[in-house]
């Protein structure tokens, strides 16, 4: 059987974090690569890009607090 790896804690969020973030770079890309060409794009990706970045850093946001939370404790 595969041995079990133990992630460290947030690492869950900080992939999801990440995952959003570049999904919302990637639909701003698009709306100013769209919009440069002169045509128009879908109001779904402006929104998608407003929607996922500030999400994903909220979510780093998280995972940094409880990095800090769970490092004082080990201290105390």
């Amino acid at each position: 059987m595969a041995a079990q790896t133990q992630r460290p804690p947030g690492a869950v969020l900080g992939i999801i974090a990440a995952v959003l973030a570049v999904a919302g770079l990637a639909s701003l890309t698009l709306v100013v690569i769209v919009g440069l060409a002169g045509a128009t794009v879908a109001p779904v990706f402006t929104w998608a890009g407003m929607i996922l970045l500030p999400l994903a850093f909220l979510l780093l946001v998280a995972v940094l607090v409880q990095s800090i939370l769970r490092r004082s404790r080990s201290t105390v």
